[in-house]
């Protein structure tokens, strides 16, 4: 069960404060977007980001995913030990309200069961510095080049030389 700090509580009420929103789609307001994706940056930025990239998304993934505890068919149910799978880069740092650090290393210990390759990449904590969702928003980048622009700390040798070989060119991107 991963934990839920009061930032991602706050930044999904606009989808849990109505059970019909199970079935529909949900638009944030520019104060709730700027809460939950924008608290980082100055609110006139984060107004332009809203005004540009906010559309309506289903709230469905949303109840899934918070019932998915308490039920044994779930669609959010996710095999952690699963060994066959992909490599998995969970990304997390600045100060992120929709998924905080706690949350994501949570996740990370979910997954230590399985031998494929899981690793963490953490951006800096400056306070100026936005987190990761606001660096993909302002110009649409891929995250190595985030990777190499921002100084993203991983501990796996894999990933560190996914990283290197792509900012040599010579790497398809992590996505």
């Amino acid at each position: 069960m991963l934990p839920l700090p009061l930032s991602a509580l706050r930044s999904t009420l606009p989808v849990f404060k109505n059970p019909a929103n199970a079935s529909r789609a949900v638009s944030l307001t520019a104060e709730q977007f700027r809460y939950a994706f924008g608290n980082a940056l100055p609110p006139e930025e984060s107004d332009a980001l809203y005004e540009q990239w906010a559309i309506p998304a289903p709230g469905k993934p949303l109840f899934e995913a918070a019932s998915a505890n308490f039920s044994l068919h779930s669609p959010a149910k996710v095999d952690t030990g699963n060994s066959e799978r992909g490599p998995l880069l969970l990304i997390m740092g600045g100060r992120d309200h929709t998924v905080p650090e706690a949350i994501t290393k949570s996740t990370l210990k979910q997954y230590r069961g399985s031998a494929a390759v899981t690793d963490l990449a953490e951006f800096p904590r400056p306070g100026t510095q936005p987190h990761h969702r606001q660096r993909l928003a302002r110009g649409g980048q891929r995250l190595p080049v985030l990777a190499g622009q921002a100084g993203i700390v991983t501990t796996m040798p894999e990933t560190k030389m996914a990283l290197r070989a792509h900012a040599r060119g010579g790497a398809e991107e992590l996505v």
